[in-house]
């Protein structure tokens, strides 16, 4: 008789001994459990069992695997957005310092004060170019999608409020 023919024998006689799963915890008895020599091969309801666990194992791979395409491709994604982006705002950046020089720039550069924060410039309309006040503009580049910034809506809002003033210290 093989090693553990004698002992799957007389445990399969104890109608009253119980174990605990190992996966679900749940209380079992082994005498109606499937025992088996593990130096033979496995019963069929083992095998099977095997086989399940097996599949189960192979969907979840897969499972992870399509995860991972989809990180990576959302990774590439990302890098790529982050790149454009960081393009438009560099170009943003060079109009911003070159505008006064474009044929259409309303403005004489001469009259272009560069602040580049929080807008870019500030234009004496006519101080330097021609010796007399005409206005002052707040200037603003923005390339692309980009919009104001919160700072950039509150000097809009507060000159069109006519909340501007000048202080002579």
């Amino acid at each position: 008789m093989p090693q553990y023919q004698s002992l799957i024998k007389q445990l399969k006689t104890m109608k009253n001994v119980t174990a605990g799963c190992p996966c679900c915890g749940g209380e079992f008895k082994v005498a109606s459990a499937t025992l088996f020599d593990p130096a033979t091969e496995l019963p069929d309801e083992a095998q099977e069992a095997v086989a399940s666990k097996q599949t189960l194992l192979n969907e979840e791979a897969q499972r992870i695997e399509e995860v991972k395409r989809k990180l990576e491709h959302q990774k590439h994604q990302a890098t790529e957005g982050a790149k454009e982006k960081a393009t438009v705002v560099n170009i943003g950046k060079i109009a911003e310092k070159v505008v006064t020089a474009w044929d259409g720039f309303d403005h004489h550069p001469l009259d272009c004060t560069a602040l580049f924060d929080p807008v870019d410039y500030i234009a004496f309309d006519g101080l330097v170019s021609s010796e007399r006040m005409e206005q002052v503009s707040f200037i603003e580049i923005k390339t692309g999608s980009s919009r104001l910034t919160k700072g950039q809506k509150l000097i809009k809002d507060a000159v069109e409020d006519g909340r501007v003033e000048i202080e002579q210290i």
